[in-house]
């Protein structure tokens, strides 16, 4: 069952919001300072994950651009992750482990 959605005003919310709008008319996100400062803090892929999640659970969630917009912060966080597990950074190669482990956890309560 689904949980009732709240509105998410972090760094991860408010960029959301603002990629679902652009979605939502048929545009690509702009990159901003604000958005790159969010895709390179590796840590924040966590509080990414963890939004996208509550959109999906959200029983009350019928914006589906707000999810593709999480999704699309999601994916460029990993793909900088990659770009420095790849360049061989002990940190990023770290928080990639642990992603996966919180993907799992999600993935076995039923998300």
């Amino acid at each position: 069952m689904g949980r009732k959605r709240t509105v998410n005003n972090s760094p991860a919310g408010q960029q959301a919001r603002k990629i679902a709008s652009a979605f939502a008319k048929g545009r690509m996100p702009s990159r901003t300072r604000e958005l790159d400062a969010l895709i390179d803090d590796g840590d924040s892929v966590f509080e990414t994950l963890d939004a996208l999640v509550a959109q999906l659970e959200a029983e009350d969630s019928d914006d589906a651009f707000l999810a593709q917009a999480y999704h699309f912060i999601l994916c460029e966080q990993l793909e900088g992750l990659r770009f420095q597990r790849d360049r061989g950074y002990d940190l990023a190669i770290g928080i990639i482990e642990n992603v996966q482990r919180a993907i799992a956890q999600h993935a076995s309560a039923g998300v």
